[in-house]
């Protein structure tokens, strides 16, 4: 099994996270199953903690994040969740405002492209090949 590296403006990083998975594909898949479950919960916690100014909430959100999105995330989102994690280290509202909105969106559109990849395998796995 082969899968092409997305990049390009993508925001799932498919060759990074195969790397990791030493190109195992029941790995890889499970992989992704893992952080969707875990991603839209965290990414509602991760916004009320910002709305309500909760630092130390928005810290330990962010630590978590910090934990699964380099393995699987394009560089451009994972820039973002630095940037993002420095204003919150600082409590710099302005930094963190800046910075927020493109945070939210890479974290949607990666749980996007990772539901799009795992409905491929599903298409893959029942296809008669």
């Amino acid at each position: 099994m082969k899968l092409e590296t997305k990049m390009g403006g993508r925001w799932l990083d498919q060759g990074k996270l195969w790397r990791l998975c030493g190109e195992a594909g029941d790995l890889f898949y499970e992989a992704l199953r893992v952080y969707q479950h875990s991603a839209a919960s965290l990414r509602g916690q991760l916004a009320e903690a910002q709305q309500q100014q909760d630092w130390p909430e928005l810290r330990r959100l962010l630590h978590r994040l910090k934990g699964s999105l380099p393995y699987l995330a394009s560089e451009p989102l994972c820039q973002r969740l630095i940037a993002v994690t420095l204003a919150a280290q600082h409590e710099d509202d302005l930094r963190l405002d800046c910075h927020w909105p493109g945070l939210q969106l890479g974290l949607t559109a990666l749980e996007q492209e990772i539901g799009q990849a795992l409905s491929g395998q599903a298409s893959t796995a029942s296809s008669p090949h």
